[in-house]
């Protein structure tokens, strides 16, 4: 070990990794940020959805002094997240960090620094944050604020990276820095009214394939149709098969509708049971790359009612705008029965 100048102890990170795989102990430690979702409270690495990222993360530290022998411990757990604005151009980053089974040291008045950084049209919206770490039942808090700065140049996307450096300190030591330690490994896509979407700035993970869920219970005939195109002919769409892919050309939409539709009866006779107006319904859905003229292939048709076809129409929008799904982004579509 190289010698330490000016007779100071230094502390440094002997391992990192996943909290389950460094340090299974840590189960039975302080209970997660109530922040943390329930879907990555067993993240090994970084976990997506959409809109969020997260991970959980241990480092053991070190305590050695001037004659190279180790005289503390401890595991520093740590937990990540950031979350992503589909309506606009906010993105942050939230970081709670408590030490575990200290030895030795001593530990007293060590604090933490945290600086984000990002890659790309954005800028950092917060400075360094330099807090105390908290060793008793609490998790110590650092937060950072980002925003994209495309401009107001219609349909401009950019992709983002953001990072966080860290530097802990003890007194009487040499800071331990983190620079390298964590690294948001998926891409964030922002972009300015891109063709598709409402919103004028919004910030995704591209990468994450949204669901678009269809309840039987309040839309039954476009949730039945659904499911009977997926479970015949045209699995496509289904979860864990080939994903659907947003089409935002207005032309091929249309011609996908008119095709698929193109031996339904004309006029449309109304439903049977309730009189009501019928309308026909296409799986793909036209607004798909999958659609029967931009794919080559038949599409599944059906008479529905018009209050059934309107709704549906609502829900596949409404998946795309809160999603951020633009021209070419994947999804799935899956039919529930709550």
């Amino acid at each position: 070990m190289a010698k330490v100048p000016e007779g100071k102890n230094v502390v440094c990170i002997a391992s990192q990794g996943p909290a389950s795989e460094i340090s299974p102990r840590l189960a039975n430690a302080l209970p997660r940020p109530a922040e943390i979702p329930e879907w990555c409270q067993d993240a090994t690495h970084w976990e997506f959805n959409r809109t969020q990222a997260c991970r959980h993360w241990v480092y053991n530290v070190l305590m050695i002094d001037t004659r190279g022998k180790v005289i503390g411990t401890l595991e520093l757990d740590t937990w990540d997240m950031v979350v992503t604005t589909p309506n606009a151009e906010r993105m942050t980053w939230e970081q709670w960090l408590h030490p575990q089974f200290p030895t030795g040291g001593p530990w007293t008045g060590m604090t933490w620094t945290a600086n984000g950084d990002c890659v790309g049209l954005c800028a950092m919206q917060t400075t360094n944050v330099t807090v105390p770490v908290d060793f008793g039942a609490r998790w110590t808090r650092a937060y950072h604020w980002f925003v994209d700065t495309l401009g107001s140049t219609i349909g401009q996307k950019a992709k983002i990276s953001l990072d966080v450096e860290h530097v802990f300190y003890v007194p009487g030591t040499f800071p331990v820095d983190m620079s390298d330690a964590v690294q948001l490994v998926e891409d964030i896509r922002c972009d300015y009214r891109s063709a598709g979407t409402n919103a004028y700035h919004g910030c995704v993970f591209p990468g994450y394939r949204p669901i678009m869920r269809v309840p039987k219970t309040t839309m039954p005939q476009f949730a039945q149709h659904i499911a009977d195109a997926q479970s015949t002919n045209w699995p496509i769409g289904a979860p864990g098969n080939v994903p659907l892919s947003r089409l935002t050309n207005k032309a091929d939409i249309k011609e996908n509708r008119t095709q698929s539709c193109q031996y339904a009866p004309s006029p449309r006779p109304p439903d049977p049971a309730t009189g009501e107006r019928q309308e026909c319904d296409e799986y793909p859905f036209a607004s798909t790359h999958e659609g029967s003229y931009t794919s080559g292939f038949d599409a599944s048709w059906r008479l529905i009612r018009e209050s059934q076809n309107l709704a549906g129409a609502n829900l596949l929008q409404s998946t795309y705008d809160q999603n951020r799904i633009l021209n070419k982004d994947e999804f799935w579509v899956q039919v529930v029965t709550i």
